[in-house]
């Protein structure tokens, strides 16, 4: 982070102890993430001026590929922990297709315990560097003025020509209209189609849907640690719900789009954990990664070795093999959660009650 990452800052009745990297309201810590609290140091010490999105990219996230919605997360989640508001911001204000700057005045108490100091002279006393909001001359604004205005009218004629000339086209063609217009409307749909890269080359192998299509979960492997991320397709956003540990064998939403099962550990074992966050709950040991989830969500089919255990920690040992020494089981979770059947998928009763 930058050299001032050592001092203490007071906006408001807020203080940020950098050192300690907690956020205080009146003496009072307010949650935040640690990248949310990152985002807001990087904020403070910019003070004043334009903080752009590839400076959060570069600062937060050194050597990984993010999208832009992750740092909207991280600035929504700062204004929700401030109090502030977007539309009339006290704290940070949004610079359309640029980044975000900090309005706020802020003083920096150094750890010498020197007197409080506005952040944006010792930024200066630092970098040397002129504000970034100093006013521009008139005349520089004049030119640019003068400059895009041919460009914007001209962008303006050429969209009304091309749209005189589609209906033209359309009012002759009257017999083969709607085929060439099926034709049109499907280019036109497929043009807007927009492939982003969520990891990169070689860091997924794993990668579940959920049935209602808000969410997908992907795997991303770093330094042969693999962690689970859970993006959100209507907001955009990215969040990590399982950190960096060993491999992952796989990846499945329930039914409800509550939960997500997956398989890691060594020897590896089935998890579950909720789409809110939490800690994962271990549902079954000795699983060698191919599992499914009925329609209902009441049996999950695995394939595994060795002995298989329920949720209340007992153990039976199925009597019935498959493929060598894998067993396939079926799981069954009784409405009273008191009980476990396990039982071969193709008998119609269950082996063990």
């Amino acid at each position: 982070m930058s050299s001032l990452s050592n001092h203490l800052y007071r906006f408001a009745d807020f203080t940020i102890d950098a050192p300690q990297r907690v956020l205080l309201r009146e003496g009072k810590p307010v949650a935040l993430t640690p990248k949310a609290f990152d985002t807001l140091l990087v904020l403070v010490e910019g003070v004043g001026r334009i903080v752009e999105k590839e400076e959060l990219k570069k600062k937060l996230w050194p050597d990984t590929f993010v999208a832009e919605a992750n740092i909207a997360f991280n600035i929504q989640q700062l204004r929700k922990a401030l109090g502030d508001d977007a539309r009339n911001p006290r704290y940070i204000e949004t610079v359309a297709r640029r980044g975000y700057r900090f309005m706020a005045d802020v003083e920096a108490i150094g750890s010498d315990g020197r007197e409080p100091r506005a952040v944006h002279q010792l930024s200066h006393e630092h970098s040397g560097a002129v504000p970034e909001n100093s006013a521009q001359p008139p005349m520089a604004e004049k030119r640019r003025l003068d400059i895009l205005l041919p460009f914007a009218v001209g962008t303006v004629l050429l969209l009304v020509g091309a749209g005189l000339l589609v209906w033209k086209v359309s009012k002759r063609s009257s017999g083969t209209g709607d085929l060439r217009s099926a034709t049109t409307a499907t280019a036109s749909s497929t043009t807007r189609l927009k492939v982003e890269q969520l990891t990169a080359t070689g860091q997924s192998y794993h990668v579940a849907i959920s049935p209602d299509g808000r969410y997908v979960a992907y795997e991303r492997v770093l330094e042969n640690k693999a962690a689970i991320w859970l993006r959100q397709l209507a907001a955009n956003t990215n969040v990590e719900l399982v950190p960096p540990t060993g491999r992952i064998y796989g990846l499945s939403f329930n039914t409800a789009g509550d939960y997500l099962y997956f398989v890691r550990g060594d020897p590896p074992a089935l998890y579950r954990i909720s789409l809110v966050g939490g800690p994962p709950t271990k549902i079954a040991d000795g699983v060698e990664g191919s599992f499914s989830i009925s329609r209902h969500g009441d049996q999950i089919g695995i394939e595994g070795i060795g002995l298989a255990h329920d949720l209340l920690g007992r153990v039976t040992e199925p009597h019935h093999r498959f493929h060598g020494h894998a067993l396939q089981a079926c799981f069954r979770f009784l409405p009273d959660r008191a009980k476990l059947d396990l039982g071969a998928p193709d008998e119609p009763q269950p082996c063990v009650t």
